[in-house]
């Protein structure tokens, strides 16, 4: 059963895989849908999406383009990807 959103290929991952990680945050707007932002992943330049609810669970007030930080990333039950566990790094 679908929920009617297009499945997402894995190999389009490009060599993403879920793990410990870093990179420098992209964007992020905690007040507009999807109500987060991305991170570019330092090894693959590939954006990692990140929930604002992510940011709020690791205690941090906000996080700013241009910063560097380390996160998990893990399977986001869609097909694809997304940061967990975030820290500035």
């Amino acid at each position: 059963m679908t929920d009617g959103r297009p499945a997402l290929n894995k190999a389009d991952s490009k060599g993403v895989a879920p793990g410990p990680a870093t990179g420098v945050v992209k964007s992020y707007n905690a007040k507009r849908a999807p109500f987060g932002g991305f991170i570019t992943h330092d090894g693959t330049g590939i954006d990692i999406f990140v929930h604002k609810s992510v940011v709020e669970q690791s205690k941090l007030a906000k996080i700013d383009p241009g910063q560097k930080v380390a996160f998990d990333i893990v399977e986001d039950g869609f097909g694809g990807f997304k940061a967990a566990r975030l820290a500035i790094a």
